[in-house]
């Protein structure tokens, strides 16, 4: 991984400076157009459950549109998590073998996006 890559965008920026998301894979809980609580490291479903009930933060949502790959444009405040990722993150691969199903299937109700950040830190160090 390559930390203060030059291909950061606004998003990525907002992520890190005002969020605080300091290493992949992460994931941020919003409710009512707020984040209200965010973890960047790799996570089971039972602490996933607990840091969905914890409230640390009040942050106000970006409220810029997104465009997913295929062009159309999304709204954050449409979703109640987003889950970071990087490309070849040795974390992430290790979030989705280990973690990531279980964690879609207990929270059914939950609407994710997954969001590929250009280049940060990955929380297991990258492999």
């Amino acid at each position: 991984c390559i930390s203060g890559s030059e291909e950061f965008t606004d998003f990525d920026n907002w992520l890190m400076d005002t969020v605080g998301i300091q290493a992949v894979p992460a994931f941020i809980f919003i409710k009512d157009k707020k984040i209200y609580n965010f973890v960047d490291y790799t996570i089971s479903e039972k602490d996933f459950n607990k840091e969905l009930r914890n409230y640390r933060y009040n942050i106000a949502l970006w409220e810029n549109e997104l465009q997913n790959i295929h062009g159309q444009s999304l709204q954050l405040s449409d979703y109640d998590v987003i889950y970071i990722t990087e490309p070849g993150c040795g974390s992430c691969e290790t979030q989705e073998e280990l973690y990531q199903q279980q964690i879609y299937k207990k929270h059914n109700t939950l609407k994710f996006i997954q969001y590929q950040i250009k280049s940060v830190t990955c929380s297991g160090g990258c492999e």
